[in-house]
């Protein structure tokens, strides 16, 4: 207790004399300490902002060099094929950025995507053309494609996120880039395996999901379009599919266990429900890829038995209240074949 209090009493005499420093050394065109101490924060943030800048050029440029280096090696061996593809890798250096506005950090962002299109097209430019896989991603290159394969999902996800400032050409290459990941994704066991690979999908899934849920603008038509590409290879169609259902279970709990005035005060929780049907067309597509992929077999299911039995009694339970909720989601499910053993029909319909 003592220490604790000894270190509560420094803490308050470190506030207390960076206080009086403040409102001593404010200059007198302001009005008072409050506004001078706004106006370091100001700078001290710029500052670190511009470091952070510095350290997202100066890694994309060492990526950058690293490709060029496996783009070389990959000729070396006999990759005639890589010739195909013409187009350098576009350099930081050829985009000017000196002040971090808007328009430098959209042009960062675009020329991540187009340099790491470039690079990942060449690489699937080195397919084996007899057995359609890629035989090139040995231990040696591949750290260099799966770091690519992440730095390019992340720039796809904040490209998303500031959709509304995005240049159609930003919206091309970030599509293209999207097209060249999943067929880097289906051509090699190497990307398609790799435990980080997996993780920044799922995170990336996961992102896209909550911009759904959570926003009112109008980008659902290209966050949708993103998705479904992505869900072109059935383990991710697998993850986006079992995410979506998890969310719905969690939401479907909310509304059973909260009450009714205080979510209908929360305008966040609101929004979210507003947009499940546009996260559960998202589901739907997702689920018709699955389908097509399998190809007749058997889909492994994207929930538990207990998952699904526990969602089946919360909709029950949802009816009275929520009943739009409860029959879309009761769609979907049995749309979507989320049906439990010897299934008799949900109880309201007895």
């Amino acid at each position: 207790m003592k220490e604790q209090s000894f270190a509560d009493s420094y803490i308050n005499f470190v506030r207390v004399s960076l206080a009086v420093a403040i409102i001593k050394n404010k200059p007198s065109n302001l009005k008072d300490g409050e506004a001078y101490a706004l106006l370091l924060s100001g700078h001290a943030k710029d500052e670190q902002n511009d470091w952070k800048r510095e350290y997202n050029i100066l890694k994309h440029e060492l990526l950058c060099l690293k490709q060029a280096q496996l783009v070389k090696e990959m000729k070396a061996d006999g990759g005639h094929k890589i010739d195909s593809v013409l187009t350098p890798p576009l350099t930081l250096e050829s985009q000017h950025l000196d002040s971090p506005n808007d328009d430098d950090h959209q042009a960062l962002s675009l020329s991540k995507m187009t340099s790491h299109s470039v690079f990942l097209n060449k690489i699937a430019a080195m397919k084996d053309l007899t057995s359609g896989s890629l035989v090139i991603l040995n231990s040696a290159a591949l750290p260099t494609v799966v770091e690519t394969f992440c730095d390019s999902l992340d720039s796809v996800k904040h490209s998303l996120l500031s959709m509304e400032m995005a240049s159609s050409e930003m919206r091309d290459t970030r599509a293209q880039l999207i097209r060249c990941l999943v067929d880097l994704l289906n051509l090699s066991a190497g990307i398609s395996t790799c435990q980080q690979v997996n993780k920044d999908i799922c995170s990336f899934q996961e992102a896209c999901v909550e911009m759904i849920l959570s926003t009112q603008a109008g980008n659902f038509e290209t966050i949708s379009q993103t998705l479904k590409c992505l869900s072109r290879h059935p383990p991710c169609a697998f993850s986006l599919s079992q995410m979506i259902l998890k969310r719905i279970v969690g939401l479907t709990k909310q509304l059973v266990t909260a009450s009714f005035s205080s979510l209908m005060r929360n305008h966040s929780f609101l929004t979210q429900l507003e947009n499940v049907p546009k996260v559960t067309t998202v589901f739907l597509s997702a689920h018709s890829l699955r389908v097509q992929s399998a190809n007749c077999a058997k889909l492994q299911p994207c929930l538990t038995l207990l998952d699904l039995m526990t969602l089946r009694d919360d909709l029950d339970k949802t009816l009275s209240k929520y009943p739009l909720y409860t029959v879309h989601i009761r769609e979907i499910l049995t749309k979507t074949g989320h049906l439990l053993p010897n299934d008799g029909g949900w109880l309201d319909a007895e």
